[in-house]
């Protein structure tokens, strides 16, 4: 009986100990808009700008963010302005998994004018034992991204084409 009293003892003493080291492993990266380049618009007057994001994690329901929040939204001519703009974080902890679907999209007026997607990017990340691993792509694209090293970080470029406006678009990743 007093070997299950110590074990036990012995358990809670430990616990916060593992507690603690969990929580060590525990990222929360920060998805960064970088830079964003007007290169070709698709409205002679100029596009209203803004990120729609889908986060996907196992077990938990879909999230939608945009960013500018709505009704807000960003001008293409004004795009040079636009940098080091927070697009999303959350904590994953160690061993977790989330994708994150990063669509470009020109605003347009509802209901007679639907909004025109410009182009898609997406980011799959994981925790490995307190390691961020990144894995960035282009659905629909052979060729994704570009890799540069800038203020000792990756960053990622993509290069988006639709409904004929064409942007460049800088993301790289916070840990």
């Amino acid at each position: 009986m007093k070997g299950i009293g110590l074990f036990l003892l012995a358990g809670f003493l430990l616990l916060p100990t593992v507690d603690a080291i969990a929580a060590k492993r525990e990222l929360t990266p920060i998805l960064i808009l970088n830079h964003i380049k007007t290169i070709e618009v698709e409205e002679k007057a100029g596009d209203e700008l803004y990120f729609d994001i889908s986060v996907y994690r196992a077990k938990r329901p879909t999230e939608y963010l945009r960013v500018p929040k709505r009704p807000f939204h960003w001008l293409s001519q004004l795009t040079g302005q636009y940098s080091e703009v927070k697009l999303w974080s959350q904590p994953l902890k160690e061993g977790e998994r989330t994708t994150l679907i990063v669509s470009l999209i020109e605003a347009d007026s509802a209901p007679l004018n639907s909004d025109d997607l410009i182009g898609v990017m997406k980011v799959q990340l994981k925790n490995e034992g307190g390691v961020l691993r990144a894995h960035w792509t282009m659905p629909n694209h052979v060729k994704g991204t570009i890799t540069t090293e800038k203020h000792g970080g990756h960053i990622q470029k993509f290069v988006l084409n639709g409904e004929g406006a064409r942007y460049e678009v800088q993301l790289s990743l916070k840990k």
